[in-house]
């Protein structure tokens, strides 16, 4: 099985020894439970070159760094009522590298539309699947409806269980098996969907 792993945003490419090994690692492990003879081949998506050819405009960066210095002024005044109890952050503690190259990327992606086209390009081309389930949320499913509308690229929905009273996870990571085709370049699953059906098939009431 091949997995394309994509890191969030923050400059994580500068030092990948720091987390790469750990998610390989993980993968594998979670994988093997239920085939302990899978061979699992992780790949790593890297875009931050494509950021960094990406010019900065002027606007963009004092918008960027405007919501960043928002952010701390909202983030400290609220660690003023939480440091009655324990440690308070320092005014800036959290605007370092990573806060910064995030708010920069953040920046740069809302506003350079050749810039997302790149990315998309990057990971997602014409004929490639994206597999999602029936259960996440409508904006999950719209992002992905548009992402493959737009390079055309096709995706589907399938169930992880046909009832609350019998979920499995051995049944859901069977499932999403069966369903990978050829084709399919992305899983899109997002567990706080999931997590919240669970909680509410096992209230009381129920």
């Amino acid at each position: 099985m091949r997995v394309l792993a994509i890191h969030g945003l923050g400059h994580q490419e500068k030092n990948p020894t720091s987390w790469q090994p750990l998610w390989e690692k993980t993968l594998q492990d979670v994988l093997r439970k239920w085939n302990e003879s899978l061979g699992v081949e992780v790949r790593f998506a890297e875009y931050d070159d494509l950021f960094g050819d990406a010019p900065m405009t002027v606007g963009g960066t004092l918008g960027g760094f405007g919501r960043l210095l928002w952010d701390e002024v909202r983030y400290s005044v609220t660690d003023r009522f939480a440091g009655l109890f324990g440690r308070r952050r320092a005014f800036g503690e959290e605007a370092g590298e990573a806060a910064k190259w995030k708010i920069g990327m953040v920046t740069q992606f809302a506003e350079d539309e050749k810039l997302r086209e790149r990315l998309r390009e990057s990971l997602l081309r014409e004929g490639d699947e994206i597999l999602t389930t029936t259960h996440d949320h409508y904006v999950h499913h719209e992002s992905i409806r548009l992402a493959t509308g737009r390079c055309g690229a096709t995706w589907r929905k399938i169930p992880l269980f046909d009832s609350y009273d019998s979920i499995s996870p051995d049944e859901i990571a069977e499932r999403i098996r069966k369903a990978i085709g050829p084709k399919t370049r992305a899983v899109g699953v997002t567990w706080v969907a999931l997590q919240q059906r669970r909680a509410a098939a096992h209230r009381p009431d129920r």
